[in-house]
Parts: structure tokens; C-alpha cells; sequence
């Protein structure tokens, strides 16, 4: 017959609703339909949570308060899983405690499989957590003490190291435990001893002995034999019999103290040269240890700062905005974190600080100053700004080319928006002026890790074309990668132009130093055939008179002075060609009259000889000009009167030479018919290109200006 469940009673209910009453577990039913509400929570809630029984039936949001904000996604977790399930979360008790607590909830369903209710049971294992830590700690102070003792600790099964530490590595000479491992442990101990070796292992292997202490010698790396001390235990590995066991260096044991001593020396010897302030704070906060960088940085004297807190070097302002995090630190946390740090002195300075807790319950920190950082920092956005404000187009792509950053001279040179170029590739600029060979060998040498540059002619936004130097180099990551690509853009469009302009003036000036050299020849020519000619002509006349004079002076002294006249008017004629030709070289006047007397001969002579009304103004003769400037103003003067003369057809011309504060002005004018427009940028026009360059390399200017009649010649010179 099958046996049917036992209906629940009333003193059963009173029983569960007793237990409930009276336990340390919170048992609670939380309706969330038709709205929401606890419907029954144990009083013991107000233990964990501060918060009575009656302020939770009170309130049903109060929950929110305590739940840890980091844990309360999981509370929705039962819900959209539809199932039973624990969690371990967080409570903020009232008074800012917090507990660890393991929650075990049902969530109920009506037939619409929607929720209505949550029943559940939280139990506090706030002390179950500590524990846990604490074992994990003590497993992790287990480790480091095995592997970093000074001690050599080893398992041998079989006769054979299955494991050793650092100390035992080192102990007997070798640098890695692979030099150890699988190796039959009496090739590492001295022939005497291993007899009495392999039978203490053989005892403990077999449990007929728990542990053993004897002394031995191994043998290390070099050769050399090294006394030990051996301590073995009987013990399991890996579910294997097996020897634990330790080597004391007994050589080492009398100095143990002393070596002791002298690391803790070593120890602090680099704590007061660390390059940072050092500071160790016992839980209080107050300062036990600090080197002598922290009496740096601080100003304080290390006495002093022995009998502060670490909190007096920090504003209360701050400390209130960001606390000291020992809770954090106590849970082995290592913290960074930048302050303002407050001198003796009252400066402030702005400091790192990296803290962590030590197994003897203090922390350590190390503060560094941070001043300079900041400074580079703002160097660096300094650098930036200027990168972005440089007279050169800057193009940072990635390695696919697409553009990243550019900066304001390359919205200026190319006409497009930094928006209207990002994600985009430097194709926007092509100007299909250039082969496909060319943007191939760019490729080619970029992606090859080197520097490429050439001239390029892109294409603007508005269509027009311009000309660059552009450079093009690769970024490299830590491994040698190409990331990035920076390109350095030069506009060199007005550049080219004043290549072209330069390039026909040199063709210019080729041209007038041709003609110039035409000119010398022609000249040379005309001066030898006039000393020919002319002058050796009279000359050899005068020889044959003076023979003649010679021969008829007694016979006929008549005939012999009207020779002699005759002679004299041959030896004037002689001195005039040879004044002539003095004077297109150059006119003695110069050198002994000045060039204002010489301009105003120049003047007469030409005007007499011309039928030319030409006329000289200079209100103040008394002006010295340098004595380079004499010759080449006399020639350009004698060269726009020749050019009046010659090509003008004017009847008045005038030189007007006017002296200003800085400079000299010179100006020859003419009422002829004007120079013809074709003639003023001629490049065969050597006497004008001739005037000008003159005029020029003395650091003056010239201008030709055609008028309404005649011409005008105007140049400056200035005062030295």
C-alpha cells in the first residue's frame, strides 16, 4: 500500500516558524506579483544587513540600499534562468561593513509561466571568504619561501630528483633544474657518503623510516665538494613514495647572522639610493622607514618625518576626494595613484605613488616625482600644436593608406577638410599627371621600410594643380612592424615658377654676356684700327715731316715753318683721337673734374653734337658719391642719352638727379617718341638689360616707364 505524505500541523508551523525565528540564516518570500513586497523575511536581517524585519515588509525596494551595486546583476540571474541557484554576493551593512553572504533562491511561476514570487534563503560567509584568503595566502607565503629559501629542497623517488628548488640549483653549481631533474641523486654526492645515502632513501621509501639527519659532501658543478646538512622526510608524490628532503650548507651556517646582516645592509642600502622617495607606513599610518630621497622630496628632515603621518604630506580636500585605500591594500592589492603631494616648504607637487601591503603588516610605497613628466607632457602637446600650426602638409595614414590625422597646412594646401578626408586614401589627390610606374615604385619603397621622396603634382579640391616635395616615411611598432606612414608635404608650386623665371634670366644673361663679349671685341677692333688707321697715319706723317725738316731747314726756312704748322695741327689731331678714344674707356674727367662736371660735359657735348636741347638739374653739387658708384652711374647716364639721341626723335631731354635721406634718384627723360612695348622685355635688348644689371649689383633699382610722350629712365642707388 503506498504510504501518502504527512499533513503539517500547527505546532509543526509553530516549530518552522521558532527555528526560523531564532537562526542565523535569513529565510525570506519576495512577491513580485500582483506588485512587489516581502511577504515573510526573518528577523535576523537587521544582524546582516542593519535593517529591520519591518522596514524591508515597510519598503520592498530596500534591498537596493545593501546589495553590493558590483553584485546585483546576479540577482537578476534566477529570474531570466528560470531555476534554482546560489550566489555569492556582497552586503553593505548600514554602518559601511561589508559581508560576504550566499544566497540560494527559488524563483516561483504561475501557469503563464510568468514570475510571481521569489522565495530564498542568504546565510552569512563573510569568516568562510577570510578563511579561503587566508589559505590562499599561506599556500602563496609557502611557495615563495620554497622556492627563494636559501635552503636546497628536493623529492627523490626512485633514487632520482623529481624536483628541486632554486636554492638547490644553486647550491651545487648548475644554472637551470633541467641540469637536475631525472638525474640518480648519488652523482651529485660525494663516493663516501653514498651508501649511507641510498640506504636512509630505501628506509624512508619504504616507511620503515619517518625521517632522517645526517651529514654528507655533494659534489658540485666545478668538481669542487661541498659539506651539508640533510634533513629527509618519508612522504607522497604525485601518489608515489617518496623522499622530501632539505640541504643546509654547513659552511655557510656560522656566517648565517652575518649574512643576514649584510643583506638586510644590502636591502637598505638600495632603499636609500632607490631613485624614488621610499616611505613604510604601519597600519596607523605612521611612517617608520624612509630613505633619503623621500627627505628630498619632501623638505622634512628624516627624524621628522619619522613622527608624521603619511596623511600630513596630502590636503584635506583631497584625502576626502580620494582616500587612503588600506582595505585594499590589506587584501594584497597593489595600488597606483597620482597626488599632489604638499612640502615642508608649502610647494606642491604632483607625484606617483605605487603601494602594496608586506607580510609583516606594514606597506610600503614609493613616490616619484612627477614635475618633469607633466612638463614633457605638455611638451608633447606643445609639439603637437606645432605639428599641426607647420608651414609643411603632415598626412599620417595607416598601413592600408587610409588617412588618420592631418594637420592644417594640408587643409590649406590641397583645399579639403580634415572631415572631408579621414578614412580616406591620398587618391583623392591624384592628378593622373604621373605614370603608373611611379605611384608603383612609391608603393614599393614605402612598404620595403624605407624613405621615399620625389616631386608630384597633385590635385587640389577646386581642381587645380600644384606641385609638392613630398616625403614619405614608414612607423615601425616595438617589433619592427610598419603601423603607420607619415608624409611631409612642401608646396613648391611658386618655387617652380621662380625656377622658370630664373631660368630665363640665366638664358638672359648668357645672352648679354655673349653680346657683351661682341661688344669688347668690336671694341678692341675699333680701338686698334683707330691707332692704326688713324693715329699711326698722323705719326708716320709727323716722322716724314721731321726728316724733312731736317733735310730743308737751312735752304728754305719759309717753306720749313709753314711744315712745322703743318706738323703741329698733325700733333693736335693726334691728341684728340687719342682723347676720343680715352674717353669711351673712360673719361678723365671723372678723376679730375667729378662725376657731376663730367654728367654736365656729357651733357653739352651731347647735345651739341645731337641739335638735342638736353639739360642737367642738381641742386647740390657738394654730394659725394662712393667711388664704385661712379663709372657705372656716368655709363647708364651716357647710355639713356645715347638711346635719347639715337632712337628718340625727342628735341628736349633732361637729367634730374634729386638726393633723398637714404638714397640717391636718377632720372633721364625725353620727349621723343617713347620706347615701343615690345622692346622694354626683349631679352636681345642688351643695352637696357645692361643698364639694369649694372644698377642692380649695386644694391639699387632700375625701372624703364613708357609715358604719354617720350621715355623715362629711373634708377636709385642707396647711400652707404
Amino acid at each position: 500500500m503506498k504510504r501518502g505524505k504527512k499533513a503539517i500541523n500547527s505546532d509543526d508551523l509553530s516549530l518552522i516558524a521558532g527555528l526560523l525565528e531564532r537562526s542565523d540564516d535569513i529565510v525570506y518570500r519576495y512577491e513580485i506579483e500582483p506588485e512587489p513586497k516581502y511577504s515573510y523575511i526573518s528577523p535576523s536581517i537587521e544582524k546582516l544587513t542593519g535593517y529591520t524585519a519591518e522596514e524591508h515588509y515597510e519598503d520592498p525596494y530596500l534591498y537596493q540600499k545593501y546589495i553590493h551595486p558590483e553584485d546585483r546583476e546576479d540577482l537578476k540571474d534566477l529570474l531570466q534562468k528560470r531555476k534554482k541557484g546560489f550566489a555569492n554576493i556582497r552586503i553593505v551593512h548600514k554602518n559601511g561593513s561589508v559581508h560576504w553572504v550566499q544566497r540560494n533562491e527559488t524563483a516561483l511561476f504561475n501557469p503563464q509561466n510568468k514570475p510571481i514570487a521569489v522565495e530564498g534563503i542568504m546565510r552569512d560567509i563573510t569568516e568562510i571568504k577570510e578563511q579561503e584568503q587566508a589559505l590562499i595566502d599561506s599556500e602563496q607565503r609557502y611557495r615563495d619561501l620554497t622556492e627563494n629559501t636559501l635552503a636546497g629542497i628536493y623529492i627523490i623517488q626512485e633514487e632520482k630528483i623529481v624536483y628541486c628548488n632554486h636554492g638547490l640549483i644553486k647550491m651545487l653549481g648548475y644554472s637551470s633544474p633541467d641540469q637536475l631533474i631525472g638525474k640518480p641523486v648519488m652523482q651529485f654526492i660525494a663516493p663516501e657518503y653514498r651508501n649511507i645515502v641510498q640506504q636512509e632513501i630505501r628506509l624512508r621509501e619504504k616507511g620503515q623510516k619517518e625521517t632522517s639527519h645526517y651529514e654528507l659532501a655533494v659534489i658540485r658543478a666545478d668538481g669542487t665538494r661541498l659539506p651539508i646538512e640533510a634533513l629527509g622526510q618519508k612522504s607522497v608524490y604525485q601518489g608515489k613514495p617518496a623522499v622530501y628532503g632539505i640541504f643546509l650548507n654547513i659552511m655557510e651556517r656560522k656566517k648565517a647572522e652575518q649574512d643576514l646582516h649584510v643583506s638586510e645592509t644590502n636591502y637598505r642600502h638600495l632603499i636609500q639610493h632607490a631613485p624614488d622617495a621610499f616611505f613604510q607606513i604601519n597600519m596607523t599610518g605612521n611612517i617608520i622607514l624612509v630613505n633619503w630621497n623621500a627627505v628630498k622630496l619632501t623638505g622634512y628632515a628624516k627624524t621628522e618625518l619619522q613622527k608624521m603621518k603619511v596623511r600630513d604630506f596630502f590636503s584635506p580636500e583631497e584625502l576626502k576626494q580620494n582616500p587612503f585605500r588600506y582595505d585594499l591594500l590589506k587584501k594584497g592589492k597593489t595600488l597606483y595613484k597620482k597626488r599632489t603631494l604638499i612640502r615642508k616648504d608649502g610647494q606642491k607637487v604632483p607625484v606617483e605613488i605605487v603601494a602594496r601591503s608586506m607580510p609583516d603588516n606594514t606597506f610600503i610605497a614609493f613616490v616619484r616625482d612627477i614635475s618633469a613628466r607633466i612638463e614633457a607632457e605638455s611638451q608633447l602637446r606643445i609639439q603637437s600644436s606645432a605639428l599641426d600650426h607647420a608651414a609643411n602638409g603632415i598626412i599620417i595614414t595607416n598601413i592600408d593608406g587610409d588617412i588618420e590625422w592631418v594637420n592644417k597646412a594640408f587643409t590649406s594646401i590641397t583645399g579639403y577638410s580634415k572631415k572631408e578626408v579621414l578614412g580616406k586614401t591620398p587618391r583623392i589627390l591624384k592628378s593622373d599627371k604621373h605614370e603608373l610606374l611611379f605611384y608603383k615604385n612609391l608603393w614599393d619603397t614605402i612598404l620595403q621600410g624605407k624613405i621615399w621622396r620625389d616631386k608630384i603634382i597633385n590635385k587640389r579640391k577646386d581642381g587645380s594643380f600644384y606641385t609638392e616635395e613630398l616625403t614619405i616615411a614608414p612607423v615601425f611598432n616595438d617589433s619592427g612592424k610598419i603601423t603607420h606612414f607619415v608624409g611631409i608635404q612642401l608646396d613648391v608650386t611658386g618655387q617652380e615658377k621662380v625656377l622658370q623665371e630664373l631660368h630665363k634670366t640665366l638664358d638672359r644673361l648668357h645672352r648679354l654676356s655673349d653680346h657683351t663679349n661682341e661688344i669688347l671685341e668690336q671694341e678692341r677692333l675699333e680701338i686698334s684700327r683707330n691707332l692704326h688707321d688713324h693715329l699711326g697715319q698722323i705719326l708716320t706723317a709727323i716722322k716724314m715731316d721731321l726728316s724733312w725738316l731736317l733735310r730743308k731747314w737751312t735752304s728754305t726756312p719759309d717753306l720749313v715753318t709753314r711744315r712745322i704748322e703743318e706738323t703741329r695741327s698733325l700733333v693736335d689731331q693726334a691728341i684728340q683721337s687719342v682723347q676720343e678714344i680715352n674717353s669711351g674707356l673712360r673719361p678723365s674727367m671723372l678723376d679730375e673734374l667729378g662725376l657731376w662736371e663730367t654728367l654736365e660735359w656729357l651733357c653739352q657735348e651731347m647735345s651739341k653734337r645731337s641739335g638735342i636741347e638736353i639739360e642737367m638739374n642738381l641742386k647740390h653739387k657738394f654730394i659725394r658719391l662712393p667711388e664704385q658708384y661712379v663709372l657705372p652711374v656716368y655709363r647708364v647716364v651716357q647710355e639713356a642719352i645715347t638711346n635719347v639721341v639715337r632712337h628718340s626723335g625727342a628735341t628736349k631731354a633732361r637729367l634730374h638727379i634729386t638726393p633723398l635721406k637714404d638714397k640717391i634718384l636718377f632720372s633721364v627723360s625725353d620727349n621723343g617718341t617713347g620706347i615701343p612695348e615690345n622692346k622694354l622685355d626683349s631679352p636681345e635688348n642688351f643695352g637696357l638689360i645692361g643698364m639694369q644689371q649694372r644698377i642692380e649689383l649695386l644694391g639699387g633699382e632700375f625701372e624703364i616707364k613708357r609715358k604719354t610722350k617720350g621715355t623715362e629712365v629711373l634708377f636709385n642707388l642707396p647711400f652707404l
